[in-house]
């Protein structure tokens, strides 16, 4: 078999994990808890005061504060926040307003249409590989020569936001190392582990890779999840040799079991080995896909809830009106996210990679399938104004979420592309906007391509909830797009 189809079987791994997983992100919170309130502040002041903190709670201080389109429009309106991560409102602001705020180290957020109140606001870390976690995988099923590829994913626990805030890079790591595969170096995520195994495709290959890397912004208590899977290896390079899209290769990769721990990071590199045969996914239930148009097709995800974390047990690609056995962990609460994409819309070096429907809600008897319509691309006017696809829905529209992401574009000897977008500035609007206006702030690039994403939020239940990222937790619909520029 040529190098090159190494390495593009390597890819179509990231890949296919990647969508297996929804593009999550992970938030760092070190265990599950309530977050502060982003809302009305429940002290009663004599001047309304907005608060700036952390995820863990802690006061921001010295963060830049911007009420309105730009400094100076009224007395009072910027500034910064004093040793207690707070802000005076000033008097002059009566009207709803944009709040924005940027403090260094983390994503700047933008809250739209808020009101001269006491608030708090919850601002989240910009990823950054600041704490190390590295051990090795072990007690992996190998057979050598088989035919399956042994492998294990491990990753930081999720959380319900994490599934529906789609960032692919803290779930498949940014970060790769370099594996020697028939005397060539190819990448391959820093958190995935391969342990050693021998298979046979024109030529013998070994792959051995049990050391995995996983890195955090935050030191302290971190739960962490070994996901054990395997895939057919003829199988998936036959499919590869044809030239079928990622989608079409999805269902060859499976999860059936892994390890769960906790475990304190103190220092800058932390050891953890992880045994992988702790659970094993062996109960089924059924679940039949919705009535998909030709051009559609839906990644159906079963996560138990354990401790209020999150943790994959099954992940399968379905077409319309498919039934199919999905894994679950009995010990636990089943939830099931459905995402519905466009076929064309898989590849990674094209547009459209990011353009999905999503719903997560609990996997019982009743379960639907009432996904909102895929959307189309958002529209960028100048460097600040982006207009927003309208759609209408009877559910309770919590929000219209947007972020902006640095691009960073690398193509390698062979020609593939890898895009790696970095989170820089996120927004909250009332309901589903159809515009979105910034302020003409700029911010430290770090990469020459720029990426805006949009999702309306969506959920089957009217509470009403404080704008900000809690929102996730009640969200069960969303339905994304985006655009570089």
């Amino acid at each position: 078999m040529k190098n090159q189809s190494i390495e593009k079987l390597l890819k179509c791994f990231t890949l296919c994990l990647s969508l297996a997983f929804v593009g999550c992100s992970k938030d760092d919170k070190p265990k599950p808890k309530e977050y502060s309130p982003i809302g009305v502040f429940s002290e009663k002041l004599s001047t309304p005061t907005l608060r700036f903190v952390n995820e863990l709670g802690e006061p921001l201080a010295q963060t830049q504060v911007l009420i309105g389109l730009a400094a100076d429009a009224f007395p009072g309106n910027s500034g910064l926040t004093d040793e207690n991560g707070e802000f005076q409102v000033p008097a002059d602001w009566t009207t709803p307003d944009m709040v924005t705020a940027d403090a260094t180290g983390y994503i700047r957020a933008t809250y739209m249409g808020l009101l001269p109140e006491s608030q708090t606001f919850t601002l989240k870390k910009k990823f950054a590989a600041q704490v190390q976690l590295r051990g090795v995988t072990s007690g992996h099923p190998v057979k050598q020569k088989d035919g399956f590829i042994d492998f294990s994913l491990v990753m930081s626990a999720m959380t319900r936001q994490d599934l529906l805030n789609f960032q692919i890079q803290k779930v498949v790591s940014p970060l790769n190392d370099t594996l020697s595969v028939v005397g060539r170096d190819v990448q391959i995520p820093a958190n995935v582990s391969l342990p050693k195994q021998t298979e046979n495709y024109l030529i013998g290959i070994t792959l051995d890779k049990p050391a995995y890397r996983l890195f955090f912004s935050d030191k302290g208590v971190q739960r962490v999840f070994a996901a054990r899977g395997r895939f057919p290896f003829k199988s998936v390079v036959d499919g590869l040799r044809e030239e079928k899209q990622i989608f079409e290769l999805i269902n060859y990769f499976s999860i059936s079991g892994g390890s769960i721990r906790d475990v304190n990071l103190v220092e800058d590199k932390n050891s953890l080995n992880i045994p992988v045969m702790d659970l094993t996914f062996s109960a089924k239930k059924d679940f039949k896909a919705p009535k998909l148009s030709n051009n559609q097709v839906m990644v159906a995800l079963t996560v138990a809830d354990n401790g209020g974390f999150l943790i994959p047990t099954d992940v399968k690609r379905l077409t319309s009106e498919q039934s199919v056995k999905l894994a679950v962990w009995n010990e636990n609460p089943a939830y099931l996210a459905q995402v519905i994409k466009n076929k064309s819309e898989f590849d990674e070096t094209k547009p459209g990679l990011d353009r999905l429907s999503a719903i997560l809600l609990p996997f019982d008897e009743q379960v639907t399938s009432q996904y909102l319509p895929l959307i189309s691309n958002p529209t960028v006017k100048g460097n600040n104004i982006f207009i927003i696809p309208s759609i209408d829905s009877n559910l309770h529209k919590l929000t219209t979420y947007g972020l902006i992401s640095d691009v960073k574009v690398e193509k390698n000897s062979n020609g593939l592309v890898t895009k790696t977008p970095s989170a820089v500035w996120e927004v909250y609007a009332p309901s589903w906007v159809t515009e979105i206006k910034l302020p003409e702030w700029k911010w430290n690039k770090t990469a020459p391509g720029t990426r805006f994403e949009v999702s309306l939020v969506g959920s089957t239940s009217s509470d009403t909830i404080p704008l900000g990222p809690q929102m996730m937790e009640k969200a069960t619909h969303v339905t994304r797009s985006s655009v570089d520029y």
